[in-house]
């Protein structure tokens, strides 16, 4: 008994460390019970806002997780609401509430040192920052302005004066965007830094929230006609396009170079309000879809090839991640296998081979149960194909090398190490 109980240590640790546990392109940022949600990222750097167990309802903190070394860490400890973060480069922005009214405050990364950005005793909230600049919305006036600040000269300034609201304010180098309700209903309107001039994005007709913007373009969730979609616009050319739009409402876009990600709420039957993760290539024009299924996912982030986004389950929400470059590859062979089976269904077995054959060759890179179950058509359509011919069919899939995936290697190695150490203990018994 002595034994098994040390083999079954043993076997058990090796499943724990070496065993792959995530989906394919996917990734879990987040592992603590409670509510993590609204993740931000820049570089190899996650943050969030936190309300894990052992915090009161009141005690929001701001968390960050490097996806290089694998570590957490808590950038918050004040008692009170700390939340809404942003980050660019070494430095981390959040709205908090330790003073009672909201201000904005700062972490160096590099330092661990927190500083605070913000003194009026107004509220400011809901920060975005790139280099050197923070911009925030800010109340001082009785109503909601941009306002920002530079970091390296501690100059804070102005950017709005309209009496209405202007809020929601996101910056790429020297063009600040912000919703704006002058017009009775919320358009987008710019800034530009440089030359101190503001401007109108949007005049439609319904609200024009939450934009964001990455070099040249500007994107947003756009009410007008009664549905809710994502527009963009081409600050150089003046030109406005949709990117996103149909019977589900597309909520938060988020950008990074050529690729525009957001979620969608759908209230169609038996969806029962369920959320994914889409994206669209402006470069292609292509959709594809980042994360679906019967859970909560929402509120996407997005830097280089890495996407972040809100999972939620029952009572918890966690924070999870995503390589675009993998799981773009895997949706590929998601297509090519759906085609496959088609194929299978109108009789056409050669063109349901060469799709099943291009899914696998995908699916052996990165999600190993899916080019087994394309392992198994293939053999169900050989047979097919068999027993329509008198003759051996000349066309078969084509010869597979051996292929030492993780999961063999795994068991493989598992085997040796108990089987040598069974001997060892056999031995030792015999010899004591």
């Amino acid at each position: 008994m002595k034994l098994d109980r040390r083999i079954g240590g043993i076997l058990a640790i090796l499943l724990v460390f070496l065993l792959p546990l995530e989906n394919a392109g996917e990734f879990e940022v987040t592992v603590a019970d409670g509510i993590q949600r609204l993740p931000a990222i820049y570089g190899d750097y996650v943050v969030w806002q936190d309300d894990r167990p052992g915090s009161s309802l009141d005690d929001w903190d701001i968390y960050g997780y490097n996806l290089s070394t694998k570590e957490e860490f808590r950038i918050t400890k004040a008692v009170r609401y700390e939340q809404n973060p942003a980050i660019y480069g070494d430095i981390v922005v959040w709205d908090d509430q330790r003073n009672e009214d909201l201000d904005i405050y700062g972490y160096i990364l590099s330092t661990q040192e927190e500083f605070r950005i913000t003194t009026n005793p107004h509220s400011q909230s809901n920060p975005a920052i790139y280099g050197d600049i923070v911009v925030w919305d800010d109340y001082r006036n009785e109503n909601f302005d941009i306002y920002g600040c530079n970091l390296l000269t501690k100059e804070e300034f102005q950017i709005t004066t309209d009496p209405a609201d202007q809020s929601n304010s996101a910056i790429y180098k020297d063009t600040v965007v912000y919703e704006d309700k002058r017009n009775g209903n919320k358009d987008i309107y710019g800034y530009d830094l440089s030359t101190r001039e503001e401007f109108e994005i949007t005049t439609d007709p319904g609200d024009q929230e939450y934009p964001a913007i990455y070099g040249d373009i500007v994107v947003w969730m756009d009410c007008r006609d009664e549905e809710v979609d994502i527009y963009g616009y081409n600050l150089s050319t003046q030109e406005k396009f949709q990117i996103a739009g149909g019977p589900v409402e597309e909520l938060y876009p988020a950008i990074y170079g050529d690729i525009v990600v957001w979620m969608t709420l759908d209230y169609s039957e038996n969806k029962d309000g369920e959320c994914d993760i889409y994206g669209y290539d402006l470069s292609t024009q292509e959709t594809f879809l980042i994360a679906g299924g019967p859970d909560y996912q929402g509120r996407p982030a997005i830097y280089g090839d890495i996407v972040v986004w809100e999972v939620h389950y029952s009572l918890w929400k966690d924070i999870y991640g995503g390589s675009l470059k993998v799981i773009r590859r895997i949706r590929t062979a998601d297509s090519l296998c759906n085609q496959a089976k088609k194929e299978f269904e109108n009789g056409d077995l050669e063109a349901a081979l060469d799709y099943f054959e291009q899914a696998r060759d995908i699916y052996l890179e990165s999600d190993l149960e899916k080019a087994e179950e394309c392992d198994q058509w293939l053999e169900k359509i050989q047979a097919e194909i068999a027993s329509q011919s008198a003759i051996p069919p000349s066309r078969t899939t084509k010869p597979q090398p051996f292929i030492l995936t993780p999961m063999c290697a795994v068991l493989i190695l598992i085997g040796i190490l108990t089987g040598s150490i069974i001997a060892f203990y056999v031995f030792k018994q015999r010899t004591s």
